[in-house]
């Protein structure tokens, strides 16, 4: 079965086949060629061409846990007017109450509802943090539960000022 092979030598990408092998030229360049030839390979063997994966801006790697409803639209509008190509807007930890609080905001967040509108009213995605395993000692599920709760998964770690059970 013939192979390909491919070494950089100095400035140049040189290739070579073990065994019968042709030659074509893009001419939208190397990338465009590699992007078609794993399109028409993916159709060959009856998988779904690539796509491109979305771009996401993350709230946590500029707000952490002070983030509040007001900032991510300010982000948003950011995006819009600097054309800056998001996707999806990630709010990230601290829009909720707590570790494992999926059901109610932070008191200076305001309406997740509204703010998911918002940006999707902006024509993106939204997409929210949980910590689906962990149990805040202030969440929702370890109030209404408190006998239950130590059988629930322990935060463990310093990354967030939460406690956690």
């Amino acid at each position: 079965m013939p192979t390909l092979g491919a070494v950089l030598e100095h400035d140049r990408l040189v290739v070579r086949a073990t065994g019968g092998a042709r030659a074509t030229a893009h001419p939208e360049g190397a990338e465009a060629a590699l992007a078609g030839y794993a399109d028409w390979f993916a159709g060959q063997v009856g998988a779904a061409a690539l796509v491109a994966p979305p771009t996401v801006w993350c709230s946590w790697y500029r707000y952490f846990e002070q983030v509040s409803s007001t900032d991510i639209m300010e982000n948003v509008k950011a995006f819009d007017a600097n054309d800056l190509p998001v996707d999806v807007v990630q709010i990230d930890d601290g829009w909720s109450r707590g570790l494992g609080e999926g059901l109610l905001p932070a008191d200076g967040f305001g309406s997740l509802p509204a703010r998911v509108d918002g940006i999707r009213g902006s024509g993106l995605r939204g997409g929210i943090w949980l910590a689906p395993f962990l149990v805040g000692m202030q969440s929702t599920l370890a109030v209404q539960h408190p006998t239950g709760s130590s059988a629930l998964p322990a935060a463990t770690g310093t990354r967030t000022s939460q406690d956690s059970t």
